[in-house]
């Protein structure tokens, strides 16, 4: 599906990782135990702090994506940094 601004990608990619960041902290044990090569591998406090911080990100993209003009340069530090995560 071909985006029709960079606004409209920003805000998906706001929703999205504020969804993810949700899954994150309410089910932290639940990722955690997925994410683990065994038991135990992964703390939960980790998941709910990745959480935290997708949300906080989410934020960020949300802000950025409803500014006129949308600052360009931000929007390629936030389109690297979510390259780095993923």
């Amino acid at each position: 599906m071909p985006w029709k601004s960079l606004k409209h990608a920003l805000l998906f990619n706001a929703v999205g990782t504020a969804l993810l960041g949700l899954l994150m902290i309410v089910d932290a044990g639940i990722i955690a135990g997925l994410l683990g090569a065994h038991a135990g591998a992964i703390p939960p406090l980790i998941c709910t702090v990745a959480g935290v911080v997708c949300l906080l990100f989410a934020a960020d993209l949300a802000f950025v994506g409803t500014r006129k003009p949308i600052p360009q340069g931000l929007a390629k530090l936030l389109t690297l940094a979510d390259a780095a995560f993923v």
